[in-house]
């Protein structure tokens, strides 16, 4: 069943249409109340009662001013509402007409329109990633779980950004629109995939604290590379550290462990996690053993057996 069909009830495709128009235009309570039961995105997250009480009392206060407007997608001539069921809930809740803006974009796919949702911003909070990801449908659609494909969007940051935690000093030029816009995100994650689900076979049986762990942005960057390019000896690597079963001191993985449960990542550089990730792997990449790891201020980075090397 498509996205569109999954919108209910259906109805004839001009209903909304003969009501709704571009720009400025009155909403009654009546109208809200139809486009949210008719025309509102099958992935909307829940309501937020707390936000609907504001933006009701302000638009009984006379403080409600026309501003982002009351967005909606046209997909196969249907409107699909995609920014806005707070505010018309609120104007449910005040019971009198509000004036808005009305935005109707056209979507000639279902990817479009999903697309077009995860775009918007509301006016009181952004969407965050679970919401976008539940709203896509990206866990599904890439045959992972959820959890794999939060991480997956959470580490891709990191990977564009050349291996280094972005922030207002690291953030490179060439990756700012890679990190800052949605499409560009998703898309930069298409090669990581693969190895995310190799991953998650790794982790299968590992220990929920560990893994939780592993599932930090700064560790499963460096444990999608080696995944990616070192398939075989990748998968021992993590399969090991997630069991944490009978690993002997002085190998890398129980080193490892230990690092993961005990780093405070909220203290010193913000590259330690990878550093720390990188260090482990070298050595069991390269046949060593590790006893410990330190991550200084002064530290270059290289994941062996990936192309990524060194760098101050």
């Amino acid at each position: 069943m498509s996205l569109l069909e999954r919108i209910t009830p259906i109805k004839p495709a001009t209903s909304l249409e003969r009501h709704l128009h571009e720009g400025r235009m009155m909403i009654e309570p009546e109208l809200a109340q139809r486009i949210l039961s008719e025309a509102n995105y099958q992935g909307q997250r829940k309501i937020d009662h707390r936000a609907v009480g504001v933006y009701a009392e302000m638009m009984r206060r006379g403080l409600w001013q026309v501003a982002d407007p009351i967005a909606f997608g046209r997909l196969a001539g249907r409107l699909v509402l995609v920014n806005g069921q707070h505010r018309l809930h609120a104007i449910v809740a005040f019971g009198r007409p509000v004036e808005f803006r009305v935005a109707i974009n056209d979507c000639p796919t279902e990817h479009d329109l999903r697309s077009l949702y995860y775009r918007f911003d509301t006016v009181m909070r952004v969407r965050t990633t679970p919401q976008i990801l539940s709203a896509v449908g990206l866990a599904a659609e890439k045959g992972v779980g959820k959890g794999t494909a939060r991480a997956v969007f959470g580490a891709i940051n990191i990977i564009v950004n050349g291996f280094t935690t972005p922030s207002n000093h690291t953030r490179s030029a060439a990756a700012l629109a890679k990190m800052s816009i949605v499409d560009l995100r998703m898309e930069a994650c298409d090669p990581w995939w693969q190895p995310a689900k190799a991953l998650e076979v790794a982790l299968r049986r590992g220990q929920s604290e560990i893994n939780n762990r592993i599932m930090r942005a700064t560790t499963y960057a460096v444990a999608l590379i080696t995944m990616r390019y070192q398939p075989e000896k990748a998968e021992k690597f993590w399969r090991g550290v997630a069991e944490n079963d009978g690993l002997k001191r002085g190998d890398p993985r129980h080193t490892f462990v230990r690092d993961l449960l005990s780093r405070n990542t909220a203290v010193g550089t913000n590259d330690q996690g990878i550093i720390a990730t990188a260090h482990a792997w070298n050595a069991f990449y390269d046949g060593r053993q590790l006893h410990h790891i330190k991550v200084g201020s002064d530290h270059s980075l290289r994941i062996a057996g990936t192309p990524i090397g060194n760098r101050r």
